[in-house]
């Protein structure tokens, strides 16, 4: 026999069973202040694991089983794919024990040391699953205490799942360190922890960071003799060039870790759902959010041929974002040295597909017809080389999706006001016949003064009957903001844009969209078939009026929503002079 396993004897010898249902039986793993045992439910017969707290001199002093206790409390709330889930709580004989699902896999710090370098699809599926799982857990005001691969374990099908949660802000940390007791693992806390602060939400971007770059590197990002060298380390060196481990690593990729790893923490990316959204984009090809940082946007320009000048007069500097069919880049206007946004057609989209190509020409000439203060400016569109290019003013303040990521619900008046001038910005286009089909949170761009700017035109299409750039029966845009027509691959009007402004303005409101779900499946099931939530259930008050505008924008039916943009714009103004 092992020394962790333990002599239980046999059931039917009069073993003690815990809560008189689960065995237990040996131990698989031993932490700071617990350990996980293998165990039986006598019941179903089915393998579970079995926490509780260590016995011993080094957490005598700490009462463990009252974390323990919360610990099980959290994760009754944490119903998600990727979180290990809690099966019972046994509360007896002064010994709290979380009776959780076993899983079979291993863990992932286990994968990386077998497979070494993971392959870049798989690398990206697994972050985007931890990050998902990251952003219920901060949802609920929850830091993870110890994230780590050892504590990400993997089903046997190779799915990820978060174990050992830790505790809701202000647990006793004042008094845990009074005891002298460091609680996580040196390599993967952030400096600020380390530093003897309470973590955070951003504490844990940083060590999600340390593990998506080990994931990359197949090798460990911070090692050390003792804890004070890793600390030392941690707190002083630059990080390592990720490339000299691996090669074709995406150039927005290792932005997003360098933001993850910024060891001033009000520099990296405020929120685990803005990481996720980046993990995303760069898996599937979506648009980026990462913004250059305002010392890159302040540093001297370089000197730029005047060969390489777009349109004569526009410098393209360095990347910003890249997307499925198009990149972005931060560029200088050599006439007026402002900051401008350069779009440019990927060199592979412009050989082969001339459809797309089409559409990228008509949202530059359709954005310049949109002379609006609430909708990007174009300044040129213009090709070179074989190349297309759309030069717009730059918008330095991020993104509405980057705003709601670090608030996520917004006073009531500044989310009237954003409304009111989007609904302005898409009345004017709807007034020349141009519906946007794509409105959501991260195609609306943020002032510096506050102001929304309506972005990304790629989808729109005109209203005449003879212009279509989809057949009917396609579907495009993005669905957590699609109408249910638009679901169905039907013609779209400008009801559809409607009711997708009547969606980002339910999520400015109640901090979430009304039918999101992580199951693409289940949210168009929700918009075609299910009514909108009730918005005071999330917030109260809500004036009766917004709650109704809101019920007839997200009608199912588009005759019974507002007829146009202009009437919701002139409702929003009013409601909003009532506050």
């Amino acid at each position: 026999m092992s020394p962790d396993t333990l002599d239980i004897g046999n059931q039917s010898s009069g073993q003690q069973l815990i809560g008189s249902r689960y065995a237990l039986l040996e131990r698989v793993g031993r932490g700071q202040i617990a350990e996980v045992f293998r165990g039986q439910d006598t019941i179903t017969g089915e393998t579970v694991a079995i926490k509780r707290a260590r016995r011993d001199e080094a957490v005598e002093l700490l009462d463990i089983d009252q974390q323990i206790r919360e610990e099980g409390q959290v994760l009754r709330e944490l119903e998600h794919p990727h979180i290990v889930k809690l099966l019972d709580i046994v509360d007896e004989n002064q010994q709290v024990d979380l009776i959780l699902e076993f899983v079979q896999g291993g863990s992932l710090r286990d994968l990386i040391a077998n497979r070494r370098l993971l392959p870049l699809d798989r690398v990206l599926e697994i972050s985007l699953d931890i990050a998902d799982a990251l952003t219920r857990i901060h949802r609920l005001n929850i830091v993870h205490r110890d994230l780590k691969p050892g504590n990400i374990l993997m089903t046997a099908d190779g799915s990820p799942k978060i174990a050992d949660i830790a505790f809701t802000y202000g647990y006793h940390f004042d008094r845990l360190r009074g005891n002298s007791v460091v609680f996580g693992t040196p390599p993967y806390l952030s400096p600020e922890s380390l530093a003897g602060e309470t973590p955070s939400i951003l504490s844990n971007i940083w060590s999600f960071g340390v593990v998506l770059y080990e994931m990359l590197a197949g090798r460990r990002l911070f090692e050390g003799e003792t804890p004070g060298q890793i600390q030392a380390i941690i707190q002083n060196r630059s990080l390592p060039d990720l490339t000299q481990f691996r090669s074709g690593i995406p150039p927005t990729l290792i932005m997003l870790i360098n933001r993850m790893l910024h060891k001033d923490p009000e520099q990296r990316l405020p929120s685990m759902r803005l990481v996720s959204a980046e993990i995303e984009a760069i898996r599937f090809g979506g648009r980026s959010t990462l913004l250059i940082s305002q010392a890159e946007l302040t540093r001297p320009p370089r000197p730029v041929a005047r060969s390489e000048l777009l349109a004569g007069r526009f410098a393209q500097l360095d990347l910003l974002a890249i997307g499925r069919h198009s990149e972005v880049y931060y560029g200088r206007d050599q006439e007026t040295g402002q900051h401008v946004a350069i779009k440019r057609l990927k060199p592979e989209i412009t050989r082969h597909d001339h459809a797309i190509v089409s559409r990228f020409l008509r949202e530059g000439e359709l954005l310049g017809q949109l002379n609006h203060p609430n909708i990007v400016q174009v300044l040129a569109t213009t090709a070179s080389k074989g190349e297309y290019y759309i030069v717009m003013k730059y918008v330095p303040g991020g993104s509405l999706r980057n705003l709601l990521d670090t608030r996520p619900q917004l006073p009531l008046s500044q989310a009237l006001t954003i409304g009111l001038e989007l609904a302005d910005a898409l009345a004017r286009t709807h007034h020349l016949g141009i519906i946007h089909r794509d409105l959501k949170p991260a195609n609306v761009l943020i002032a510096e003064d506050g102001t929304p700017r309506l972005t990304d035109f790629g989808l729109a299409g005109l209203m005449r009957s003879d212009v279509r750039l989809t057949k009917v029966g396609s579907v495009m845009g993005s669905p957590a903001y699609m109408s249910p027509e638009a679901c169905k691959g039907e013609m779209v009007d400008s009801r559809s844009d409607i009711w997708s402004l009547g969606i980002v303005l339910y999520e400015l409101i109640a901090g979430f969209s009304p039918f999101y779900s992580y199951q693409i499946t289940a949210l168009l099931i929700g918009i075609l078939n299910s009514p909108t939530p009730d918005i005071t259930r999330y917030r109260s008050p809500v004036p009766q009026d917004l709650i109704d505008l809101l019920n007839r924008t997200l009608s199912k039916d588009p005759a019974q929503r507002p007829a146009t943009m202009r009437q919701v714009a002139a409702e929003l103004e009013i409601i909003r002079s009532k506050l």
